[in-house]
């Protein structure tokens, strides 16, 4: 009960008496009992609460500080593993609209491809829903409603760069397959495969010939037949694209799990335990993809044929563990103008300004910076939840460089100079836009992480 009562009113928003300001003082409280009970009652707020205890993070008291930070860690990881809900209430509304109002309530943004054409300003869509749903079901009946298609795997760069954008297009031009959603996560069973290779030779008298034994003749037909059973091989697979919600960076911590996996005969496809036959290839893939701001991986389960396969595959059910990042909201805010030289940081990073050019260089590259991220004593790599540090770039949405009138340079690149366990030196360059200025701030965002499972589960799927 206790846990069904915090996921209704930590993550749909329905608030728990007294105000979140008083439970923040109640976590100096010189009784044990009280303090304990209010960090209780501000975990059951959830989100609620959020404002409160960040600021209770700069508190004078020492241990209203340390509750408030574990609090707002804990909150926060929880927030991210569950499916961001959408109210959908549409009544014979330009699409134009509805795409933006369900991206704004999704804090992601959608983007109708091509933008700029015609067809989207004349289209109205009616798109309602009695009880809230999860983004991706969101997505589904959005693209029904207006004969759209999204493809996760094909993002386009957020608005004015700012984060990942999720495609919308036409439809009719890309099937994604069976799909199962658990949480944020949504895992696409992309294809099945069979094949069976058999070695024509005779392996072992290839070995006596290298050793200098000429092996004793064999009558025609029974070469093959001698090593057929040894030098057969046989692989049964399926591949995954697993992605999350566009808010979201995806990382995979562990091999795939394979629970169930039954034929209609009700024989089990379950590989063997024998580790050379249950070898599985994963993405090793941290984060976004090359140029891509759509997290994502893709992944491969082994399977056990047998001698007499069904016509279709029943049932296969696993889980992926993965651990999830997004940005924080209270990024290090530097002036570039007087910046050189000089140190900024937070509880997690540590960033150093060596050199700004705001006129372009040598050959005409455009703006440069200069810098140095390291991450402070807190947040170094013995934390039980620290993460292999990485270069920031562009689709993680960490790093926002603008100009004076507050426009983001929607492009740039990092050109790295060192990058090791402990720090990672590197010079940002700026590709010029018309109407983008001279660079006179940076945001730079560091990321909060929650581990996970994305579960999968796919039924009635043909035998290959």
């Amino acid at each position: 009960m206790m846990l069904v009562k915090l996921m209704l009113l930590a993550f749909m928003g329905t608030a728990i008496e007294p105000d979140p300001t008083v439970l923040v003082e109640r976590l100096g409280s010189g009784k044990y009992a009280e303090r304990e009970a209010a960090s209780r009652d501000l975990e059951l707020q959830g989100r609620i609460a959020l404002v409160a205890l960040r600021k209770a993070k700069e508190a004078k008291d020492p241990e209203v500080r340390v509750r408030a930070v574990a609090l707002v860690d804990k909150i926060e990881s929880r927030l991210m593993v569950h499916p961001t809900m959408i109210t959908l209430d549409y009544q014979d509304r330009p699409l134009v609209e509805v795409v933006k109002a369900i991206g704004d309530q999704a804090k992601v943004p959608l983007v109708l491809n091509p933008e700029n054409s015609p067809i989207w300003q004349h289209k109205r869509i009616t798109l309602k829903e009695p009880e809230p749903v999860t983004f991706w079901n969101a997505i589904d009946k959005l693209c029904q409603a207006a004969g759209l298609q999204s493809n996760p795997g094909v993002p386009l760069p957020g608005p004015a760069g700012r984060g990942p954008a999720l495609s919308l297009s036409m439809g009719g031009g890309w099937s994604p397959g069976p799909k199962s959603d658990s949480g944020p996560f949504r895992i696409f069973l992309t294809s099945l495969h069979y094949h069976k290779d058999l070695m024509l030779g005779r392996n072992n008298g290839m070995m006596m010939m290298g050793a200098g034994v000429v092996p004793p003749p064999m009558p025609p037909g029974a070469m093959i037949a001698a090593n057929a059973g040894q030098n057969a091989t046989e692989q049964f697979y399926f591949q995954l694209q697993a992605v999350c919600e566009p808010r979201l960076m995806l990382a995979q911590t562990g091999p795939l799990r394979l629970i169930e996996a039954v034929d209609d005969k009700g024989q089990s496809l379950l590989p063997d335990a024998n580790p050379s036959n249950t070898i599985q290839r994963n993405s090793g893939f941290y984060g976004f993809a090359f140029n891509s701001g759509m997290p994502q991986l893709q992944l491969q389960g082994i399977l056990k044929r047998p001698e007499q396969p069904g016509k279709t595959i029943r049932t296969i059910r696993g889980t992926i563990p993965v651990s999830v990042s997004t940005r924080k909201d209270d990024p290090i805010v530097i002036d570039l103008a007087d910046a050189k030289g000089k140190t900024f940081k937070n509880d997690d990073v540590t960033l150093t300004i060596h050199e700004v050019k705001t006129d372009g260089n040598v050959g005409n590259q455009g703006p440069s910076i200069e810098l140095t991220v390291r991450p402070t004593a807190s947040s170094a790599p013995g934390r039980p939840d620290a993460a292999p540090y990485r270069v920031p770039t562009l689709s993680q949405n960490q790093l926002e460089i603008l100009d004076s009138k507050g426009q983001v340079y929607p492009q740039w690149y990092p050109t790295t100079s060192r990058v090791d366990q402990e720090e990672v030196r590197m010079t940002v360059r700026l590709i010029p836009l018309e109407g983008v200025g001279p660079p006179a701030k940076i945001r730079y965002y560091d990321l909060v992480r929650a581990a996970a499972e994305a579960s999968f589960e796919f039924h009635g799927v043909a035998m290959p």
